[in-house]
């Protein structure tokens, strides 16, 4: 049986009227036509995923020739980045041979430009070495295939009776001129529509209404088509008849909501809408933004896929390397274990995210009590649940976590590398049938892995058996691509699309252009120099020029404005997904052809009804209530709803909670007891409620980690034996010890570019440990603990806390608490009587005597600055109450703080919650009057560090 081919560059992605496949018809683009003809000559089964092992390939072919060639053209970009330069040299070379070039050495020997003689050399030692080794050299991509084809038909004869080409044959590629110029078939270039048999479509649209009288639309295909005598080339004014309407938008989160809204509407899909009126959609973007807004609408889905590199399960293509070098990057390891799906048991990746979040490094007292407390509960469920493997889960965390490492500047191992990414393919592969085969992106992320495998694989050929950071960064890239979903299936009834402007092969009545801005770079700049292309030509070899690709280029964008017959709606917007969008080439037409496109424009983001105006007739024409121009039409417009602005009520001063949910709790901390006497609701949604900000939203902060890293120097150190310790000695220590408290600790500071803040870092510890050291020994203290726990008894309530350093002078306790900053903020607190937790330390060394109580100062790391109330402890400070006695002051802030704890338990126990804010505070205080006098001084503002 004779075949009859339609052929479309583009036709591979769908053309509409869909064309149902027969026995005697193929429609295809330029893949699916090499398809067609490999299995026709019994020359198919090839793998169409090889680019990135072809680029390796040609990569490995460039530096033999560079390195014996050291002053040819491409050396300095090769010596720059290899791949990438591989990557484009190769396309040059697949283009060559599309065109018909066979590299003919015999041609050397001729007036060749030097660049061609270069290619002619690579490609003729190339072929040479593999004949003689009986190596493939370089695998067979698409051109080497194509080319291969036309050499096997000029030898066979195919059943191919006729070939419709959509394009017009003067801007096809080379590689299809040469392909239709075998001449054994009929050719019929630009007839398409002449060819397919009437109402292949299921939904036809009515032809009766459409516009042939001279219309905005018909005048503007002659403009484009250039079919106006030099009389009638002048702008003309617009008519306003509806055969062109622009809906103007500043995105496509504007747009399509009302896109949407206006299909419902003015479509079958509302009984009152007209009848005639289902449009053919273009959608030339990548994003389901649209099709999101039609199912929010209840208008059947697209079906539109949605290919995006952002998805999670992609992303461990990159983060799998984070586990390669030293020290770990905390912030990848925690996106790591984050992830919905990872090579890692969820709970484990849970408790890693928790000490990892805390304390960023591996290794420390957090990371070893979370890890041993996972796998001892584990174990145990393991004796009740034999479907856990503990030995899997083990193996799982050491492969991640116990592996050999290296540093940035070092080089990894190739079979290590591919450890890894076979790893993670089974591992996908094994999730995939876990999941239901349901989550397709994991059989992306098996595919991408097997690729990045096989590259690797490829680099033995090479010798290359070392790679750097930067080599697996490129590596990674030449892989990566966005993974195809598709969501939703398309729905029965759904509008007709497509997705190329040049795949709509009849005449269509209503044609919606969806994100009319400009997709794609029109910009084709030449690939060769004059002197080459006069050297091809010279030879019958034709390339194609950027002029021709740029005329394929505007053909393409005008073949939807030809092919509709009644109406074209023009949806432009200024961004779409975020991103500055330019605009279509087809809008500067439009401005040329008509004098003012106001009329026929309607701007979405600044619409306005008069209700009145809306009688539910098909044939009413809306008119705007403002300024704002309008086109007529026979269509209704959606109405935008203005809302009321609403405004919150004010803030109320307490708020009545069921005062049995309220349960006191087992045991107060001191930071606990100071948030209950100042910030009730705050205690209440903490403490009873439990509402807490999540431990795994990130890294802690800077000064948090500072703070966190300098406890542990001064904890590490003041346990040594410093009494005849110099300055020097200090710097020693920590010169010593800093690189592994960092790894274990505060992996941030060694990372690429932290190395001025370490230093910063390191010095300001140095100095302010010798300054702590220096008051210790001077005034006769000595470290008795460091982070030592305390407990005693407060109003009745049990009471717990740590404290970070206490000293003893004979018969004498002093407390210590380190604080990284806030110096003006702590030296406030002492000053007005409000430093709360050292009284409450201070108090706990001393239970058993109700007037005595310990010392107590803040200790300023960043500033290596001592704060106490007097020079009791340290003679050598400036006193902050000189003239007051240190311990009746305790006492009366301790009588206070009591007084304040029965007066906020009270209200707790009743259900009465102060809601202490800037709005409330003035409130607050004429609601309580003299009741505050006796208790501790309220604050007059937000609460700090509220979650």
């Amino acid at each position: 049986m004779l075949i009859t081919i339609h052929f479309g560059l583009n036709f591979d992605d769908g053309i509409y009227p869909v064309q149902e496949q027969s026995v005697g018809t193929i429609v295809c683009g330029e893949k699916g036509l090499l398809a067609f003809l490999e299995r026709q000559l019994g020359c198919g089964g090839y793998d169409k995923r090889i680019e990135h092992i072809r680029i390796e390939q040609y990569r490995y072919v460039l530096d033999k020739y560079a390195a014996l060639n050291p002053d040819c053209f491409f050396v300095a970009s090769f010596k720059a980045d290899a791949l990438a330069c591989a990557e484009d040299l190769l396309q040059r070379r697949d283009d060559l041979i599309l065109a018909g070039w066979n590299f003919d050495p015999d041609l050397n020997s001729e007036n060749i430009p030097a660049r061609l003689k270069v290619f002619s050399d690579i490609e003729n030692s190339r072929i040479e070495k593999e004949n003689k080794t009986q190596e493939t050299l370089l695998e067979w991509g698409f051109a080497d295939r194509f080319n291969y084809v036309l050499q096997l038909l000029s030898e066979h004869t195919l059943p191919i009776e006729k070939i419709i080409v959509n394009e017009p044959v003067a801007l096809l590629p080379p590689h299809i001129k040469r392909f239709l110029d075998v001449g054994r078939w009929t050719l019929d270039f630009g007839c398409y529509k002449t060819e397919v048999p009437e109402k292949k479509s299921k939904i036809q649209s009515p032809t009766s209404n459409v516009r042939r009288n001279n219309s905005d639309l018909d005048i503007f295909k002659k403009f484009i088509a250039r079919q106006f005598s030099e009389a009638e080339a002048a702008k003309h004014d617009i008519k306003n008849d509806g055969s062109i309407l622009i809906l103007k938008a500043g995105s496509d989160a504007d747009a399509a909501p009302f896109l949407s809204r206006f299909l419902e509407i003015n479509t079958l899909q509302n009984v009152t809408a007209r009848k005639d009126f289902f449009p053919l959609l273009l959608i030339p973007d990548k994003y389901r933004t649209i099709d999101e807004a039609c199912i929010q609408n209840g208008l059947p889905a697209f079906g539109l896929p949605s290919a995006s590199l952002g998805r999670p399960t992609l992303q461990l293509l990159k983060l799998v390397t984070a586990f390669l070098w030293q020290p770990l990057d905390p912030q990848k390891i925690l996106e790591f274990v984050t992830l919905q799906y990872k090579p890692l048991h969820s709970e484990l990746a849970g408790f890693i995210a928790e000490a990892m979040s805390q304390r960023p490094g591996i290794g420390n007292d957090m990371w070893k009590l979370q890890i041993n407390l996972f796998f001892e509960n584990l174990e145990a469920k393991a004796l009740e649940d034999t479907t856990i493997n503990v030995g899997k889960t083990k193996k799982q965390f050491d492969f991640w976590f116990n592996r050999n490492t290296y540093t940035i500047n070092q080089t990894v191992p190739r079979d290590e590398i591919i450890e890894i990414y076979a790893h993670l393919r089974e591992w996908a592969k094994e999730a995939f049938e876990n999941n239901g085969s349901k989550n397709t992106s994991l059989l992306a992320l098996c595919e991408q892995s097997r690729r990045i495998e096989e590259y690797l694989i490829e680099l033995a050929a090479t010798s290359k058996n070392f790679l750097s950071r930067l080599d697996i960064e490129r590596i990674i890239r030449t892989v990566y691509e966005a993974a195809p979903v598709q969501p939703i299936p398309q729905q029965v009834n759904a509008f007709p699309f497509v997705k190329n402007e040049c795949c709509i092969t009849e005449n269509i009545t209503d044609l919606i252009w969806w994100q009319f801005t400009e997709q794609e770079n029109p910009f084709f700049f030449p690939a060769w120099y004059p002197d080459e292309m006069n050297w091809f030509n010279a030879k019958n070899i034709v390339l194609q020029t950027p002029k021709q690709k740029t005329e394929l280029w505007l053909w393409r964008q005008k073949q939807p404005v030809e092919r509709v017959q009644n109406r074209l709606i023009l949806v432009e917007m200024q961004k779409c997904q975020g991103e500055n969008k330019n605009e279509h080439a087809l809008m500067s037409y439009l401005r040329a052809c008509f004098n003012d496109l106001k009329e026929v424009t309607l701007d979405v983001g600044h619409w306005t009804l008069d209700v009145r105006n809306i009688s539910g007739s098909q044939n009413d024409s809306i008119f705007p209530t403002s300024n704002v121009q309008n086109p007529k039409s026979d269509f209704i417009f959606p109405q935008f709803q203005h809302e009321v602005q609403q405004f919150f009520a004010p803030t109320q001063p307490f708020i009545q909670l069921d005062a049995a949910l309220l349960t006191p709790r087992e045991t107060e901390t001191p930071t606990s007891l100071e948030t209950l006497f100042y910030y009730p609701y705050k205690w209440v949604f903490k403490y009873a409620a439990k509402i807490n900000r999540s431990a795994l939203s990130g890294i802690v902060k800077d000064t948090t980690l500072k703070g966190n890293v300098a406890h542990r120097f001064f904890e590490l150190m003041l346990k040594e034996n410093f009494s005849n310790w110099s300055r020097q000695d200090v710097n020693n220590w920590i010169d010593h010890h800093h690189l592994d408290i960092l790894l274990k600790e505060a992996v941030p500071f060694l990372l690429y570019g932290n190395e001025p803040e370490k230093l910063y870092f390191i010095d300001k510890i140095k100095y302010a440990v010798w300054v702590l050291m220096v008051h210790i020994k001077e005034n006769n203290w000595v470290v008795i603990d460091t982070e030592k726990e305390l407990k005693g008894m407060f109003c009745g309530k049990p009471l717990k806390g740590k404290t970070d350093i206490v000293l003893q002078r004979d018969n004498e306790f002093c407390i210590v608490d380190l604080k990284w900053g806030g110096l003006s903020y702590r030296n406030d607190l002492i000053k007005n009587a409000e430093d709360l937790q050292l009284v409450l330390y201070a108090k706990l060394l001393h239970l058993d005597d109700d007037e005595r109580f310990a010392h107590s100062a803040y200790f300023i790391i960043e500033k290596a600055h001592l704060l106490a109330r007097s020079k009791d402890a340290f003679k050598n400070v400036k006193p902050l109450m000189p003239d007051a006695d240190s311990m009746a002051v305790n006492r009366q802030i301790l009588e206070k703080m009591e007084k304040t704890f029965h007066w906020r338990m009270q209200q707790i126990d009743s259900g009465k919650v102060e809601m202490r804010t800037d709005h409330t505070v003035k409130d607050l205080e004429e609601y309580y009057g003299d009741v505050l006098l006796p208790l501790l001084e309220m604050k007059k503002n937000n609460a700090a560090f509220d979650d």
